[in-house]
């Protein structure tokens, strides 16, 4: 119920409030009956292996393996025989047959995580398989039949790799039957205490510590709030488990001294020296006594705003946030700003 009164939404390990994630949510629960290939794309550290257990803890697949391959980790001569098997003695060190992940997934699902990594030489072969369902084991002729549901995940924008001749466009549009886009963290900033929380938590009850013991103080979670999170969603997992584990043990709260640098500068009030020039400062200032202080800043002010939700997709959390304010501020000042354009054009 309480979730449900703040907006959250949990499903297999996601926590979420954003709108944009909650749309791929509801994404994810039609693909998952269906038996069609998905394909999950978003920055590094999103939840994309995360998004594709759910899909198959919430199939009529998920009794069966699931299964992770990580395209990218696995060396181009012994990636094939890793995913469709190989007999005994088919290369040197194949001391003994093994079936592959394909026929190992037996009626579940492969997870081909950074796919837009895989040699372009296996592109064609995972391609013959999705077409047959049959797998040939490295050394071997005979094919094989497999069942399996196949999901798939890259961080490159495989339109672009298309037209650069690493990708294969017929193997894409075989993969994305349903296509999910993650969005990065920063640009669901409401997010970021919610999973904050998520993982104290997590953090608390793998110790067997009582629940609400560990917590921020405002001062870090404000740093956590305002910094941009390259990383997502994982770097964020890191940086809560790391700074309760660093923690002062005499402290009630997590404090600012937990967390790395790069965070905890994000804290800091903002100096202006260093990023704008003295004969920028001086036009301004000359500006202002010309046309007034006040006309100025309120130029200035808007747009800022402005530009702040240009480069936020118009999320007004998010460019509250880029801005160091709140969102009730900028809700009033978007607000204001929009009273005294509908009273001009009354009075045109």
């Amino acid at each position: 119920m309480r979730d449900r009164l703040q907006g959250v939404r949990r499903h297999a390990g996601i926590v979420t409030r954003s709108a944009v994630l909650g749309r791929q949510l509801d994404r994810l629960e039609r693909a998952a009956v269906s038996d069609l290939p998905i394909l999950i794309t978003g920055e590094s550290g999103t939840g994309k292996e995360l998004f594709a257990r759910a899909i198959h803890e919430s199939s009529n697949r998920s009794t069966r393996p699931f299964l992770t391959v990580n395209c990218a980790a696995i060396p181009e001569p012994l990636l094939e025989a890793e995913l469709f098997g190989h007999t005994k003695g088919a290369f040197t060190g194949a001391e003994q047959e093994r079936a592959g992940y394909f026929r190992d997934a037996a009626g579940g699902t492969i997870f081909l995580d950074e796919i837009g990594e895989m040699p372009a030489t296996l592109q064609a072969k995972l391609l013959r398989v999705l077409e047959d369902r049959r797998v040939t084991a490295v050394g071997s002729t005979r094919p094989i039949d497999v069942d399996f549901r196949i999901v798939s995940a890259t961080n490159i924008d495989l339109d672009e790799a298309i037209s650069q001749g690493a990708f294969r466009a017929d193997l894409y549009y075989r993969l994305e039957g349903i296509k999910l886009a993650l969005p990065p963290l920063r640009e669901r900033p409401e997010d970021i205490l919610l999973l904050l929380e998520h993982f104290i938590e997590d953090f608390a009850a793998a110790r067997d510590l009582p629940s609400g013991e560990l917590r921020f103080t405002a001062e870090a979670r404000r740093a956590l709030e305002r910094y941009e999170w390259p990383g997502n969603v994982r770097e964020l997992r890191q940086t809560v488990h790391s700074a309760a584990a660093m923690r002062d043990p005499d402290a009630k709260k997590i404090d600012l001294d937990a967390l790395p640098s790069r965070i905890a500068r994000a804290a800091r009030p903002r100096s202006v020296a260093g990023h704008v020039d003295d004969d920028l400062l001086d036009r301004i200032a000359h500006a202002a006594g010309e046309v007034g202080a006040n006309e100025l800043l309120f130029e200035i002010q808007e747009r800022l705003d402005a530009r702040a939700l240009r480069k936020a997709k118009g999320n007004k959390r998010a460019a509250a946030r880029s801005l160091s304010i709140g969102e009730s501020t900028l809700r009033r000042r978007l607000k204001v700003k929009r009273e005294e354009e509908e009273g001009e054009g009354r009075e045109r």
